[in-house]
């Protein structure tokens, strides 16, 4: 026989390996470590300010103008848009892997297009990108003095400036705190003793801060510029502003009309921890930055910080990814180590010798090494899913080299010599490991190519263990025989099976092939009872990562105003801080409109609603994991709102379903469409009425449905044209009394300050003080308010929310005790009964689009990888007999994932069809084995039955080693213990499920299958 040229030069095979090993090693530490693979959203968001205009003008002027350009960029899969008071917000939804640079300049030109018919008053739309990425890797929060505006002066002008000078630090925010002000404060009735108005003591303090250049002056060979200097240098020279002549003739003077004071701006919310006021600094990385590191780099600038503090003052950090993160990659890492050691210990049991299980293990390492070096050229990171493949895989990586130890045992019984053994092993297992791996390998790849979430949360599971796998392989054909021939092993044959086993293995498959249409039949039982077991599971798309984490939203009622929302927080915070699970509180409640981080990031597009609050409760280790943890939120959801005033929401911190504000909102369960808001408000009323009997639902809210009283101001157009007053000139001026119109900055240093003009609180807090507002009428003709406008109580929406260019009301709520695809059914169900009138539908919510893309994206992955293993096989065999043989053993496994799944109360996910995938590929390779072998048998002119019964003992032994050491190397994912079990334990259980049961598929059902495809009177 012709011996491989590189079997006579074993030391250089050595060294190849030892050199990829070796920068794998190098390439480890250099490789960024994340918690997920980059999500990158495929979605844009236009946000247009158009500041004081109601939801309804918004929606009229800004939102609907805009869905007619954005409508037609290319690859727009949904518009969805929110019309809030002052802002307009639309989500514009593409297909994943869409090129959003592309399409962001696309949108960039049809808001160009259509700028002319928006509304002066409005700011240019700003196109914005989400990117998971870009959320905070660690937060600080700074607590001190509630009083005054130092918590936020501190942490704006020493702190952020401190962290933002760190390596890999992009940018801080801020949230929280008290933003100083100068506030110019007028009397009312002085104004109207004056004759004066608001926008005239505004335009005069504008006019009179001022520094202006006014040319440069020529003395003599000089050139001096020449400025105005009119900045106001302090608050004291506001006072004596002059605004105007009294009666007289004599200079008003600013002081006496109004008072000028420091202040803060108007508190719209607020920010704790554990109770204490304080200021919340979200650290942001740079792109492609590792987050362990930039959490550890500002942990050791927190003590020197923390130190320059005034006394009583704190600074500590009260979130951080990066503990999670290094738990969680450290159970995978430890998953590795416990799955290599429980694979070693199968070889020991089987080969009788601990040297042989030293040399099949050493593919091990070799693997993994070579595989981090592929990640790192790939740009592939360490994170829960790369790291999962590996840990997956790692059983795997020994079964080839199980094979080639097996066959070359074998032949050096009876050939003796090392080199010549080695070379016959390898020319009878060659092509059917080649193929084996390559099956495995072609299931995998379609994952490479999915669409929707599951392709970028899977296609780095994908990765690892195709580099793994195939780097095994060559070790397995190359490094292992290359070992064997170096070190010259003359060994007796394998030790023998136990007796027994091996006479009760014989009398079942002898059954086997004197009946093969029963076992099909068993095959068949199997398949259905998989395929039910999988059926009434119920299906979500993905289980919630929460990092020891819960959040809870409190929501009161719309005309509540900041005291109620701080009463409501206080008993919650009170509740939560007693109970034993919880170990520390961070509270978000109202709306923080001054977040330093400005536009771009997703604090800035959701900055909160003025009647919510979101709080993060941190638990104590090892609280609300696992089963207990939907137990936890159920209790703690009864008890907040058993505390009265309030609606109380208990959700996961980790959804990976949903970017931004959907990220920490109930799921989409519903949705309401139609044109008349009223009529989508009384319509979402009912559904919910049927909802709420509905079991399994709870926290159910409809979002767009809510309105809130207001002050209405409704100016008589026959009156103010009479008077020469428009009703801009009433809607300005009536701002500027209310709100404040900021009339310039006070610079001092560093510092820019607001300076804001308004009326002194006594003068707006009571509709009839309004009334007496003064405005400019013809000629300068002194006017009230109350002359061109009636001032009356009413109710308008919150805010408009629209999808596919209709008005929407979306059905929220919690799934419990069952998986969100039956929840949602139930509630399609429940809701159905509610009849609708002509124009108006229900529709499932995003969720639900997102769950049906991805698991039929998984589903048609399946399909494809069935379809290469099928083509490979017929490859490999030259028959298209065969490759149906060991394909009809497959569908059978669907048995053990369905058990695994209704044992431990797991749903049916997009994780369990990837697990599903999986063992497919790997349970593919023993009856490509067995057949093989078959086939050899049957060409050197042995009989078909007793090929099949000796095959099928010869191999029986590698098919359960190799089966037992996959099992076990990705049982102690299975196991789901620690951080990050929540997404790798659904994948790894199933491959395990599947596997065992692939053992009996194999040693079984395949010999039955290649029975009857041999044809009455062939086995003999």
């Amino acid at each position: 026989m012709k011996q491989p040229a590189y079997l006579l030069r074993p030391l250089g095979i050595l060294a190849v390996f030892a050199a990829l090993a070796l920068g794998g090693l190098f390439c480890f530490s250099r490789l960024p470590v994340e918690l997920l693979p980059r999500l990158p959203y495929p979605r844009l968001t236009v946000v247009t300010v158009f500041e004081h205009a109601p939801p309804q003008e918004v929606e009229t002027l800004v939102t609907r103008r805009l869905e007619g350009v954005l409508g037609t960029v290319a690859g727009v899969r949904r518009l969805e848009s929110v019309s809030a008071e002052g802002l307009s917000q639309m989500t514009l939804i593409f297909q994943w892997g869409r090129d959003l640079g592309h399409s962001a300049a696309e949108v960039r030109e049809k808001l160009d297009s259509v700028a002319d018919q928006l509304p002066r008053e409005a700011q240019p739309p700003l196109v914005l990108h989400y990117d998971p990425s870009e959320a905070p890797v660690i937060t600080l929060g700074l607590t001190g003095p509630a009083a005054g505006t130092g918590l936020r002066a501190q942490a704006q002008d020493v702190l952020k400036n401190r962290l933002e000078t760190l390596e890999g630090v992009a940018a801080v925010r801020l949230n929280g705190g008290l933003v100083p002000e100068v506030q110019v404060e007028a009397d009312l009735a002085r104004l109207v003793a004056q004759n004066l108005d608001l926008g005239t003591l505004v335009e005069r303090v504008k006019k009179a801060n001022l520094n202006s250049p006014a040319g440069e002056l020529r003395l003599g060979n000089l050139e001096l510029p020449v400025r105005t200097l009119g900045r106001f240098a302090s608050p004291q020279d506001i006072p004596q502003v002059p605004v105007g002549k009294g009666q007289g003739g004599t200079v008003v003077s600013l002081a006496e009309v109004a008072r000028v004071r420091s202040g803060h701006k108007d508190q719209t919310g607020f920010c704790r921890v554990d109770g204490a006021p304080a200021v919340l600094l979200s650290v942001q990385k740079e792109p492609g930055a590792n987050a362990v590191e930039v959490s550890r780099r500002v942990r050791e600038r927190l003590a020197p910080m923390a130190a320059g503090l005034p006394p009583g003052w704190g600074l500590k950090v009260v979130d951080d990814q990066a503990p999670f993160v290094e738990d969680s990659l450290a159970q995978l890492r430890d998953a590795v180590l416990w799955g290599g050691l429980l694979a070693f210990l199968v070889l020991a049991w089987f080969l009788r010798r601990i040297k042989a299980a030293f040399l099949v293990m050493l593919s091990v390492p070799v693997s993994l090494l070579a595989a981090l070096g592929a990640m790192y050229l790939a740009g592939v990171g360490l994170n829960l899913m790369s790291i999962g493949g590996l840990a997956l895989g790692v059983g795997t990586l020994v079964d080839a080299s199980i094979v080639v130890l097996e066959a070359f045992e074998r032949h050096q019984a009876r050939e003796g010599e090392p080199l010549t053994a080695a070379a016959s092993a390898l020319a009878e297992v060659r092509g059917g490991l080649v193929t084996a791996t390559l099956t495995t390998v072609s299931v995998l790849v379609p994952v490479l190519f999915l669409t929707g979430l599951a392709q970028r949360l899977f296609q780095d599971f994908a990765f690892t263990l195709v580099a793994s796998l195939l780097f095994s392989l060559a070790t397995a054909l190359l490094l292992l025989p290359a070992l064997l021939v170096w070190l010259g092993r003359r060994q007796t044959a394998p030790a023998s099976r136990p007796p027994a086993e091996a006479a009760r293995y014989r009398l079942a498959l002898q059954w086997t092939l004197d009946h093969p249409l029963p076992a099909a039949g068993l095959g068949l039982l199997a398949l259905a009872l998989g395929l039910g077991g999988l059926w009434v599971r119920g299906a979500a798309l993905l289980p919630e990562v929460g990092g020891g984490r819960l959040l809870v939203q409190l929501r009161l009622p719309p005309e509540s105003g900041l005291p109620l929302l701080t009463q409501a927080v206080d008993r919650a915070e009170g509740f939560l801080r007693a109970r034993p699970e919880v170990a520390s509180i961070v509270t978000r409640a109202g709306v923080d409109p001054h977040d330093s981080g400005g536009q771009g990031g997703d604090l800035g597009l959701d900055p909160g609603r003025p009647h919510e609050a979101m709080l993060t409760v941190h638990l104590k280790p090892g609280q609300g994991l696992g089963r207990g943890a939907e137990a936890l939120r159920t209790s703690l959801r009864q008890e907040l709102t058993a505390l009265g005033g309030l609606e109380a929401e208990v959700l996961p911190a980790g959804n990976l379903t949903e970017p931004g504000r959907e990220a920490w909102s109930p799921p989409q369960l519903l949705r309401l469409m139609g044109d008349d808001l009223d009529t989508l408000v009384e319509l979402s009323g009912k559904v919910l009425a049927r909802l709420k009997d509905v079991p399994g639902l709870a926290g159910l809210v409809a979002d767009g449905a809510s309105k809130s009283g207001q002050l209405q101001v409704k100016v008589d157009r026959e009156a103010a044209a009479a008077q020469g007053v428009n009703v801009t000139q009433v809607a300005q001026e009536l701002r500027r009394a209310v709100q404040g119109e900021v009339a310039g900055k006070l610079l001092q240093g560093d510092r820019e300050t607001d300076i804001r003009v308004r009326l002194q609180p006594a003068d707006r807090q009571e509709p009839a003080a309004l009334g007496e507002l003064p405005l400019q009428g013809q000629g300068g003709q002194a006017l009230r308010l109350r002359q061109v406008a009636n001032l009356h109580p009413g109710q308008g929406p919150q805010e408009i929310l629209r999808q596919e260019r209709r008005r929407t009301v979306l059905i929220r709520g919690q799934v419990t005790g069952q998986a969100f695809s039956q929840g949602q059914e139930s509630a399609l169900t429940a809701a159905g009964q509610v009849e609708l009138p002509a124009g108006y539908e229900l529709r499932p919510g995003s969720q639900g689009l997102a769950l049906s893309e991805s698991l039929s994206s998984l589903g048609a992955a399946l399909g494809l990888s069935l379809m290469l293993i099928y083509v490979i096989l017929v490859v490999q065999f030259e028959s298209l007999r065969w490759p149906l043989v060991i394909l009809l053993a497959l569908p059978p496994l669907s048995l053990g994932p369905a058990l695994a799944l209704n044992l431990t109360g797991l749903p049916l996910s997009a994780l369990v069809l990837l697990g599903s995938v999986v063992p497919i590929g790997m349970a593919v390779n023993t009856p490509i084995l067995l057949v093989d072998y078959t086939n050899q048998l049957r060409r050197a002119g042995m009989a078909p039955a007793p090929a099949l019964l000796q095959a099928a003992q010869v191999r029986r032994r590698p098919i359960v080693m190799t089966t037992l050491t996959t099992v076990l190397g990705a049982l102690p994912l299975a196991l789901g213990l620690g951080a990050g079990a929540d997404l790798a334990q659904p994948l790894a259980l199933t491959v395990v499920a599947g596997l065992m049961i692939s053992i009996a598929a194999t040693l079984l059902l395949v010999p039955a299958l290649y029975r009857l495809f041999l044809g009455r009177g062939a086995a003999r």
